[in-house]
């Protein structure tokens, strides 16, 4: 899927598509008056394509923005918006300690150094990232630990802890009236200088994402995927192994 385009996904909902693994999808929950975004891109570069595009459909001003967790990769378009930004508790305290770090492509360079499994990472860090003189890491204004819900002019946003092994602060944001969940990575491996050649998806957090009985999920870094895919992909996780 390419992200020169939006994707219309129902009524009120799109998304700015994943891009070779790098860049996520990114939500857009759209109503007569007011955007809300799921995530904001990789990077200000990444975050001012979507600016763009929102502007080429006329759409409402971002309101809000939900981090689903806090990877730098959903993360790091955040300095290009004059939003407010929410999140679980647990991603503002992980981004709290992020902002206290000088970014720059020395200091990642640096770490390469230092943690040789953070390369990968790194490098697509400063591949993406042009101007690390403006960048920052922007902390999110709102927070939760459970629940949270979000009334907007016709649309209801359901936001709830979820958890797992990528990122313990996780949450998926439902948009009820369309009935699907955004899920971000709640459901993948750690990430990769945290993962064992043992690791697989999380099994227990894919029954959790199949009890919302939604009819869209929409994950990250792949294709939006149905309830029907989803059971048959928990049930091929549970068929023994030969």
């Amino acid at each position: 899927m390419s992200s020169e385009q939006l994707v219309q996904l129902s009524n009120n909902v799109w998304i700015y598509p994943f891009d070779r693994g790098i860049q996520p999808n990114v939500g857009i929950i759209m109503t007569n008056t007011e955007t809300v975004l799921i995530d904001c891109g990789n990077s200000p570069q990444s975050a001012e394509k979507i600016k763009s595009l929102l502007s080429e459909i006329d759409a409402p001003p971002v309101k809000y923005i939900i981090y689903t967790h806090h990877h730098w990769d959903h993360t790091f378009g955040a300095v290009a918006f004059d939003s407010t930004f929410i999140s679980h508790q647990k991603c503002y305290d992980y981004l709290k300690e992020s902002s206290k770090v000088k970014w720059s492509k020395e200091y990642l360079e640096e770490e390469i150094k230092q943690q040789p499994l953070l390369e990968t990472s790194n490098r697509n860090k400063i591949e993406q990232v042009d101007d690390w003189d403006h960048f920052r890491i922007v902390l999110p204004e709102i927070t939760f630990d459970h629940k949270m819900e979000i009334h907007l002019d016709g649309v209801t946003l359901e936001l709830n802890y979820i958890g797992g092994d990528h990122a313990n602060d996780s949450i998926v944001i439902k948009v009820v009236e369309s009935n699907l969940v955004f899920v971000g990575d709640c459901f993948y491996p750690p990430p990769l200088h945290l993962r064992k050649e043992t690791d697989t998806h999380s099994l227990d957090v894919l029954k959790k994402l199949y009890d919302f009985s939604s009819d869209m999920y929409i994950h990250g870094h792949g294709e939006p995927t149905n309830s029907k895919e989803l059971k048959d992909f928990i049930d091929s996780m549970e068929l023994p192994k030969k």
